[in-house]
């Protein structure tokens, strides 16, 4: 090739990125006549900038180099370098296709993933958006914050759906008696109250639907206990009898259930003179010298 020949490609390239910087300007302008807000038309730029750069970078291959080959070479190495640099990006996608495909939970559905636990908003092809609860609220109450998850997160972390097939779950409350107390009456009283609270939150009309569909879940029966009632079980400790409630709840009503059985069980409780609470003393003794 002859230094005239270079001359003239050298010319071409330059007139040729005169002219997409040109166009570039010109649809620019056309944006920001178009879209108003200013996000939105952040991303486009964005995008029409890595278009505008894959596209001289072709141009320019094949007005210096010429030949199909050398712009499938480019090519190639340009797709495995983006795709390098956009492992996450490719990942994330395929995320989002598991997730619908599967559909291992929908919007409106309680997760945890890893560390992150909230209320599914939105699945989008990226991100998952969830309204954190927990941290530093107890009692899976809602923070107020926006949570983005990656999608690639679903085949690298632990997901746990709080109500796949029904919005039920169990929660546990803890009380401690004295050995005299009797436990009898605590584990009536207890039972009564707590189906009291959950037939005012339906919980029964939950468990009566569960019953009606379970058969549709085979699975679940050798490895899971589906009779939703509430169980009491006693254990000793240096504190005196440790009793815990197991109770079926509604995924979303959590602290609100566990308020109200605590206030119906300690109004019930003290109305019984062989009943005696226990909780930590302390005994301090003075001696004269």
């Amino acid at each position: 090739m002859t230094t005239k020949d270079w001359t003239l490609k050298i010319i071409g390239a330059i007139s040729l990125l005169l002219a997409l910087l040109l166009l570039r300007f010109l649809v620019l302008r056309l944006l920001r006549r178009w879209i108003k807000d200013k996000h939105t038309r952040l991303q486009w730029e964005h995008t029409l900038w890595y278009l505008g750069l894959f596209l001289t970078i072709i141009l320019l291959a094949d007005l210096l180099l010429g030949g199909i080959s050398s712009i499938i070479t480019i090519i190639g190495f340009i797709s495995a370098g983006i795709a390098f640099a956009l492992r996450d990006l490719i990942a994330n996608l395929a995320g989002w296709f598991y997730i619908i495909a599967q559909a291992p939970f929908a919007i409106g559905h309680r997760i945890q993933i890893g560390e992150v636990h909230g209320d599914v908003l939105d699945i989008q092809p990226f991100a998952t958006i969830v309204m954190e609860i927990d941290e530093w609220i107890e009692g899976d109450q809602a923070t107020g914050r926006i949570v983005y998850i990656p999608n690639y997160f679903f085949f690298t972390k632990d997901l746990h759906v709080y109500d796949r097939h029904l919005p039920l779950i169990w929660d546990e409350i803890t009380i401690y008696c004295k050995f005299e107390s009797n436990l009898e009456k605590v584990e009536t009283e207890l039972i009564n109250c707590t189906k009291e609270v959950i037939s005012e939150f339906k919980i029964t009309e939950l468990i009566k639907i569960w019953n009606k569909q379970k058969n549709q879940f085979n699975l679940l029966e050798p490895i899971h206990d589906t009779k939703w009632e509430p169980k009491i079980f006693f254990s000793f400790s240096e504190r005196g009898v440790k009793v815990n409630l197991y109770y079926p709840i509604n995924a979303y009503y959590r602290r609100n259930i566990q308020s109200a059985i605590t206030r119906k069980i300690s109004e019930k409780l003290q109305k019984h003179s062989d009943i005696y609470w226990s909780y930590p003393t302390q005994e301090i003794k003075l001696e004269k010298d």
